[in-house]
């Protein structure tokens, strides 16, 4: 889409509130379910059903947007500065849960990853903690690429933050784990989701780590 950064925003705004489009599972799970098979769901679902609205659909709220000064604290926590437009999104959109994916991570308080119940800082310092990376990666966890957004499985999407742009790679398994470098920045990534782009990590990887 062509436009400024300003134009990216208020799009990426709205289809995050849209429920049928805030995520890409979101948007595939519309596309396969028909009514009856959101009621059935539904009935099986004791979560879904708590957050369901009048009409039987699942309508979980966004997180509010955080702070500049609630991302300075996960800033200082893990040592380095978000890329800015993650910093914007997280701060004029919501903490998380809209997007590729499952919806981006966010920090205290946004969305957090589903099994380990932590957000972006805390989950950062754990994954470059985890020594087990290194058998399964053939090397350490790389400083400054932050898990940003899981696929459903074990894949997920990074971010490295260090430039302001934030190169996107993609957490693949295969015969062994790898980590694949997409020919996009974190603002292009979303740009893509905007568009509809396919995002999936096996849909185009281009390099390996």
């Amino acid at each position: 889409m062509a436009g400024t950064e300003a134009d990216l925003m208020r799009e990426i705004g709205r289809l995050a509130k849209d429920l049928r489009h805030r995520t890409t599972q979101w948007q595939y799970f519309f596309e396969v379910n028909t009514p009856e098979g959101m009621r059935l769901m539904l009935e099986h679902d004791e979560e879904m059903r708590r957050q369901g609205r009048a009409t039987g659909l699942p309508d979980p709220t966004l997180p509010p947007p955080t702070t500049v000064e609630a991302v300075g604290i996960a800033e200082e926590a893990v040592g380095f500065r978000f890329p800015p437009f993650l910093t914007r999104i997280w701060t004029e959109i919501a903490n998380g849960g809209f997007g590729p994916g499952n919806g981006i991570f966010g920090i205290d308080g946004g969305l957090a990853e589903e099994c380990s119940g932590q957000t972006t800082a805390s989950l950062y310092l754990a994954t470059v903690q985890d020594g087990g990376w290194a058998e399964v990666l053939g090397k350490p966890w790389p400083q400054k690429l932050v898990l940003i957004c899981e696929w459903g499985g074990d894949e997920r999407s990074a971010i490295d933050c260090s430039t302001p742009e934030g190169k996107l790679f993609d957490l693949v398994e295969g015969e062994r784990w790898k980590l694949k470098r997409k020919s996009m920045t974190f603002s292009q990534w979303m740009e893509a989701w905007v568009k509809g782009v396919e995002l999936w990590p096996y849909s185009n990887p281009i390099a390996t780590l």
